[in-house]
Protein backbone atom coordinates (compact mmCIF):
# COMPACT_ATOMS: atom_id res chain seq x y z
CA UNK A 1 0.00 0.00 0.00
CA UNK A 2 1.05 4.00 -0.08
CA UNK A 3 3.55 4.51 -3.05
CA UNK A 4 6.77 3.07 -4.07
CA UNK A 5 9.31 4.57 -6.14
CA UNK A 6 11.47 2.18 -8.12
CA UNK A 7 14.85 4.19 -9.83
CA UNK A 8 14.90 0.87 -12.12
CA UNK A 9 11.36 0.62 -12.64
CA UNK A 10 8.15 2.74 -12.85
CA UNK A 11 6.88 4.72 -9.82
CA UNK A 12 3.42 3.65 -8.26
CA UNK A 13 1.17 5.28 -6.05
CA UNK A 14 -1.95 3.34 -5.02
CA UNK A 15 -2.04 1.08 -7.87
CA UNK A 16 -1.53 3.78 -10.69
CA UNK A 17 1.87 3.23 -12.43
CA UNK A 18 4.03 6.18 -14.40
CA UNK A 19 7.56 5.26 -16.18
CA UNK A 20 10.81 6.99 -15.45
CA UNK A 21 11.08 8.75 -18.68
CA UNK A 22 7.31 10.14 -18.20
CA UNK A 23 7.65 11.06 -14.22
CA UNK A 24 10.79 12.91 -15.27
CA UNK A 25 9.17 15.07 -17.96
CA UNK A 26 6.34 15.44 -15.65
CA UNK A 27 8.96 16.95 -13.02
CA UNK A 28 10.77 19.11 -15.30
CA UNK A 29 7.52 20.37 -16.49
CA UNK A 30 6.21 21.03 -13.31
CA UNK A 31 9.95 22.86 -12.81
CA UNK A 32 9.55 24.90 -15.47
CA UNK A 33 5.81 26.32 -14.02
CA UNK A 34 7.56 27.72 -11.05
CA UNK A 35 9.52 30.02 -12.86
CA UNK A 36 7.66 34.13 -12.71
CA UNK A 37 8.76 34.13 -16.80
CA UNK A 38 7.63 30.55 -17.76
CA UNK A 39 4.58 31.01 -15.51
CA UNK A 40 3.84 34.22 -17.96
CA UNK A 41 3.91 32.53 -21.01
CA UNK A 42 1.51 29.47 -19.87
CA UNK A 43 -0.37 32.36 -19.37
CA UNK A 44 0.70 34.28 -22.80
CA UNK A 45 -0.67 31.32 -24.64
CA UNK A 46 -3.78 30.23 -22.80
CA UNK A 47 -5.23 34.28 -22.89
CA UNK A 48 -3.95 34.89 -26.56
CA UNK A 49 -5.70 31.06 -27.23
CA UNK A 50 -9.32 33.25 -25.49
CA UNK A 51 -8.73 35.97 -27.51
CA UNK A 52 -7.69 34.37 -30.90
CA UNK A 53 -11.04 32.36 -30.56
CA UNK A 54 -13.32 34.53 -29.90
CA UNK A 55 -12.17 36.69 -32.27
CA UNK A 56 -12.72 34.10 -35.41
CA UNK A 57 -16.49 32.95 -33.55
CA UNK A 58 -17.37 36.57 -33.34
CA UNK A 59 -16.33 37.16 -37.23
CA UNK A 60 -18.20 33.84 -38.11
CA UNK A 61 -21.50 35.26 -36.54
CA UNK A 62 -21.39 38.51 -38.37
CA UNK A 63 -20.01 39.85 -35.39
CA UNK A 64 -22.34 38.92 -32.55
CA UNK A 65 -21.56 38.40 -28.87
CA UNK A 66 -22.71 34.43 -28.94
CA UNK A 67 -22.48 32.94 -25.14
CA UNK A 68 -18.84 30.63 -26.75
CA UNK A 69 -17.73 34.78 -27.29
CA UNK A 70 -18.54 35.99 -24.36
CA UNK A 71 -16.87 33.06 -22.33
CA UNK A 72 -13.55 33.51 -23.98
CA UNK A 73 -13.35 37.41 -24.11
CA UNK A 74 -14.03 36.60 -20.20
CA UNK A 75 -11.20 34.51 -20.34
CA UNK A 76 -8.94 36.64 -21.83
CA UNK A 77 -9.29 38.95 -19.60
CA UNK A 78 -9.13 37.29 -16.25
CA UNK A 79 -5.93 35.48 -17.08
CA UNK A 80 -4.59 38.88 -18.93
CA UNK A 81 -5.03 40.27 -14.91
CA UNK A 82 -3.70 36.75 -13.60
CA UNK A 83 -0.25 37.66 -15.74
CA UNK A 84 0.16 41.14 -14.71
CA UNK A 85 -0.29 40.30 -11.20
CA UNK A 86 2.08 37.09 -11.92
CA UNK A 87 4.58 39.62 -13.30
CA UNK A 88 5.04 41.81 -10.13
CA UNK A 89 7.56 38.92 -9.18
CA UNK A 90 9.89 39.73 -11.56
CA UNK A 91 10.74 43.12 -10.41
CA UNK A 92 12.96 41.39 -7.45
CA UNK A 93 15.05 39.50 -10.06
CA UNK A 94 15.83 42.92 -12.09
CA UNK A 95 17.02 44.31 -8.70
CA UNK A 96 19.15 41.88 -8.38
CA UNK A 97 20.68 41.96 -12.04
CA UNK A 98 21.29 45.42 -11.35
CA UNK A 99 23.61 45.23 -8.50
CA UNK A 100 24.77 42.19 -9.81
CA UNK A 101 25.84 43.94 -13.09
CA UNK A 102 27.50 47.19 -11.05
CA UNK A 103 30.12 44.83 -10.04
CA UNK A 104 30.71 43.85 -13.40
CA UNK A 105 33.81 44.85 -14.59
CA UNK A 106 33.65 43.39 -18.17
CA UNK A 107 33.24 45.83 -21.24
CA UNK A 108 32.41 43.61 -23.69
CA UNK A 109 29.22 43.84 -26.14
CA UNK A 110 27.51 41.49 -24.38
CA UNK A 111 28.09 43.21 -21.06
CA UNK A 112 26.64 46.09 -22.10
CA UNK A 113 23.71 44.53 -23.88
CA UNK A 114 22.81 43.17 -20.75
CA UNK A 115 22.94 46.24 -18.52
CA UNK A 116 21.00 48.07 -21.46
CA UNK A 117 18.39 44.96 -20.95
CA UNK A 118 18.22 45.13 -17.17
CA UNK A 119 17.98 49.15 -17.09
CA UNK A 120 14.74 49.53 -19.62
CA UNK A 121 13.32 46.51 -16.87
CA UNK A 122 13.99 48.79 -14.05
CA UNK A 123 11.88 51.52 -15.89
CA UNK A 124 9.17 48.98 -17.44
CA UNK A 125 8.05 47.36 -13.93
CA UNK A 126 7.52 51.00 -12.43
CA UNK A 127 5.35 51.64 -15.04
CA UNK A 128 3.62 48.69 -15.02
CA UNK A 129 3.17 48.28 -12.30
CA UNK A 130 1.56 51.88 -11.76
CA UNK A 131 -0.36 51.30 -14.53
CA UNK A 132 -2.02 48.21 -12.76
CA UNK A 133 -2.71 49.68 -9.37
CA UNK A 134 -4.91 52.28 -11.71
CA UNK A 135 -7.15 50.08 -12.86
CA UNK A 136 -7.90 49.27 -9.46
CA UNK A 137 -8.61 52.52 -8.30
CA UNK A 138 -8.16 55.63 -10.56
CA UNK A 139 -9.36 57.88 -7.93
CA UNK A 140 -6.78 56.59 -5.66
CA UNK A 141 -4.03 56.68 -8.36
CA UNK A 142 -5.37 59.18 -11.09
CA UNK A 143 -2.81 59.10 -13.71
CA UNK A 144 -3.18 58.61 -18.12
CA UNK A 145 -3.30 54.96 -17.60
CA UNK A 146 -2.72 54.55 -21.37
CA UNK A 147 0.40 56.76 -21.55
CA UNK A 148 2.01 54.98 -18.69
CA UNK A 149 1.05 51.48 -20.22
CA UNK A 150 2.49 52.70 -23.58
CA UNK A 151 5.56 53.83 -21.99
CA UNK A 152 6.20 50.85 -20.72
CA UNK A 153 5.69 48.73 -23.72
CA UNK A 154 8.69 51.14 -25.18
CA UNK A 155 10.91 50.16 -22.24
CA UNK A 156 9.93 46.66 -23.07
CA UNK A 157 10.73 46.98 -26.87
CA UNK A 158 14.23 48.45 -25.71
CA UNK A 159 15.11 45.19 -23.90
CA UNK A 160 13.88 43.16 -26.69
CA UNK A 161 16.12 44.84 -29.30
CA UNK A 162 18.89 44.70 -27.17
CA UNK A 163 18.39 40.71 -26.96
CA UNK A 164 18.14 40.30 -30.70
CA UNK A 165 21.57 42.19 -31.13
CA UNK A 166 22.67 39.76 -28.76
CA UNK A 167 21.45 36.35 -30.23
CA UNK A 168 22.48 37.46 -33.34
CA UNK A 169 25.96 38.42 -32.21
CA UNK A 170 26.10 34.99 -30.33
CA UNK A 171 24.56 33.16 -33.92
CA UNK A 172 27.04 34.64 -35.77
CA UNK A 173 30.55 33.51 -32.73
CA UNK A 174 28.79 29.89 -33.40
CA UNK A 175 28.62 30.12 -37.07
CA UNK A 176 32.19 31.14 -37.41
CA UNK A 177 33.53 28.47 -34.91
CA UNK A 178 31.56 25.74 -36.66
CA UNK A 179 32.60 26.57 -39.97
CA UNK A 180 36.44 26.83 -38.68
CA UNK A 181 35.82 23.20 -37.53
CA UNK A 182 34.62 22.23 -41.04
CA UNK A 183 37.34 23.69 -42.62
CA UNK A 184 39.58 21.46 -39.70
CA UNK A 185 41.48 24.72 -39.05
CA UNK A 186 40.37 23.92 -35.60
CA UNK A 187 39.85 20.37 -33.70
CA UNK A 188 36.99 19.52 -31.79
CA UNK A 189 35.09 16.28 -31.11
CA UNK A 190 31.95 15.33 -32.82
CA UNK A 191 29.80 15.54 -29.57
CA UNK A 192 31.71 19.32 -29.74
CA UNK A 193 30.40 20.07 -32.82
CA UNK A 194 26.57 18.76 -32.18
CA UNK A 195 26.70 20.65 -28.82
CA UNK A 196 27.64 23.80 -30.94
CA UNK A 197 24.70 22.94 -34.09
CA UNK A 198 21.78 22.20 -31.24
CA UNK A 199 22.90 25.48 -29.09
CA UNK A 200 22.64 27.53 -32.45
CA UNK A 201 19.71 26.34 -33.50
CA UNK A 202 17.87 27.01 -29.83
CA UNK A 203 19.27 30.66 -30.45
CA UNK A 204 17.68 31.01 -33.94
CA UNK A 205 14.27 29.42 -32.35
CA UNK A 206 15.26 32.43 -29.45
CA UNK A 207 15.35 34.98 -31.83
CA UNK A 208 11.92 34.22 -33.83
CA UNK A 209 10.52 34.48 -30.16
CA UNK A 210 12.20 37.85 -29.33
CA UNK A 211 11.03 38.61 -32.97
CA UNK A 212 7.18 38.05 -31.58
CA UNK A 213 7.80 39.93 -28.58
CA UNK A 214 9.01 43.08 -30.34
CA UNK A 215 6.07 43.10 -32.78
CA UNK A 216 3.56 42.88 -29.68
CA UNK A 217 5.98 45.87 -28.27
CA UNK A 218 5.60 48.02 -31.27
CA UNK A 219 2.21 47.38 -31.19
CA UNK A 220 1.31 48.34 -27.91
CA UNK A 221 3.60 51.00 -28.00
CA UNK A 222 1.21 53.65 -29.69
CA UNK A 223 -2.50 54.58 -29.30
CA UNK A 224 -3.68 52.30 -32.32
CA UNK A 225 -1.11 49.67 -32.88
CA UNK A 226 -1.20 48.59 -36.73
CA UNK A 227 -1.41 45.17 -36.00
CA UNK A 228 -4.82 43.38 -36.38
CA UNK A 229 -5.87 41.19 -33.43
CA UNK A 230 -5.59 37.95 -35.08
CA UNK A 231 -2.01 38.91 -36.21
CA UNK A 232 -1.53 39.96 -32.31
CA UNK A 233 -2.74 36.71 -31.26
CA UNK A 234 -1.20 34.12 -33.48
CA UNK A 235 2.63 36.42 -32.60
CA UNK A 236 1.46 35.98 -29.01
CA UNK A 237 0.52 32.22 -28.86
CA UNK A 238 3.82 31.45 -30.65
CA UNK A 239 6.24 33.06 -28.92
CA UNK A 240 4.96 31.65 -25.43
CA UNK A 241 5.19 28.32 -26.75
CA UNK A 242 8.47 28.25 -28.41
CA UNK A 243 9.85 30.22 -25.35
CA UNK A 244 8.18 27.05 -23.30
CA UNK A 245 9.66 24.23 -25.69
CA UNK A 246 12.91 25.76 -25.55
CA UNK A 247 12.91 25.79 -21.71
CA UNK A 248 11.37 22.64 -21.60
CA UNK A 249 14.53 21.40 -23.88
CA UNK A 250 16.74 23.18 -21.79
CA UNK A 251 16.11 21.37 -18.55
CA UNK A 252 16.78 17.61 -19.76
CA UNK A 253 20.02 19.24 -18.69
CA UNK A 254 19.09 20.94 -15.50
CA UNK A 255 19.60 24.57 -16.58
CA UNK A 256 17.09 26.40 -15.80
CA UNK A 257 18.02 29.80 -16.82
CA UNK A 258 14.97 32.32 -18.66
CA UNK A 259 16.49 32.89 -21.80
CA UNK A 260 19.03 31.34 -24.46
Amino acid sequence: SGATTDARGASSTMGLRISPEALDKLVRANRIAENVWSLDNILRVLSYSGLLGATVLAEANGGKETPMVQFLTTMFNKVTDARFINRVGGFPSTLESLFSLAQDKDKSIHSLLSKIMTWSMIIYYPLEHTWLLSTFSNKLINIDGDKWSMWSCRAWAVYVIADLVGTFLRIKALSKALARIQSKKVDATEKERKEMEEKRKHLYIWSTCALSDLVMALHWSVEEGPVSTKQICAVGIYGGLASLYLKFIKSAGGADSDDE
